[in-house]
């Protein structure tokens, strides 16, 4: 029996995931321009109709592959939200996640993704806040609720998980970005271990919860 017209086949939703997996490796060209829709396509192996079938234009593709770094970054940000460290591991524990980021950032192409993402979205109307809420808020996030959770246990003095979630991890994506995408690395080489081992440090001496004030004898 024919399908109606206007049906979407079966496996339509996977296809569509998969086409922008793979086309989220090649927002930018080798020369640092955005790509063109015929370049996506080359990018994926696919006919530009292919492309067009299933998104229709080169925003909505760009959005799909945004949420497709997203879907691949997610559980390990995930994972970094959950964990508990007691105070005297807190300072290891935070010096690990942040390490995590570097390996996200460089061993698994997040970095790239999210360079490509940043170039793309900046002063764009929808690129820019697709951006935001699909990868950049993510990552920030993970880290506000896992900060949140060391507020409500005590380790941590209590103030805005998000602010703080800012001020720790802020410093270490404009250094990646700095040293990996936009080539630092040849002109002012950084330490990026020894930024993060500094770094948590100075963040929990502005972070240790304040001790109570003893009350001193009353005068009668």
């Amino acid at each position: 029996m024919p399908r109606p017209h206007g049906s979407k086949n079966r496996d339509y939703d996977a296809s569509r995931r998969a086409l922008a997996k793979a086309v989220s490796a090649h927002l930018l060209r080798a020369d640092g321009e955005p790509s063109t829709f015929k370049d996506l396509a080359a990018g994926a192996g696919v006919s530009q109709q292919t492309l067009k079938h299933y998104f229709g234009d080169r925003a909505t593709l760009v959005r799909a592959a945004f949420e497709a770094i997203r879907d691949e970054a997610s559980p390990y940000f995930d994972g970094l939200a959950e964990r508990r460290a007691s105070r005297a591991e807190l300072k290891a524990a935070l010096v690990a996640e942040l390490r995590g980021v570097v390996a996200a950032f460089r061993r698994f192409g997040f970095g790239r993704s999210f360079g490509s993402g940043l170039s793309l979205g900046l002063g764009h109307p929808t690129l820019g806040p697709a951006f935001v809420e699909l990868i950049l808020e993510p990552t920030f996030q993970s880290l506000e609720r896992r900060l949140a959770h060391l507020m409500e246990d005590g380790q941590l003095a209590a103030r805005s998980p998000r602010t703080a979630a800012l001020s720790l991890l802020g410093p270490l994506v404009l250094a990646l970005l700095h040293q990996d995408q936009l080539g630092g690395v040849a002109c002012r080489p950084l330490d990026v271990d020894a930024l993060i081992a500094e770094h948590v440090t100075a963040f929990l001496d502005g972070s240790s919860p304040r001790p109570a004030r003893s009350r001193g004898p009353s005068s009668s």
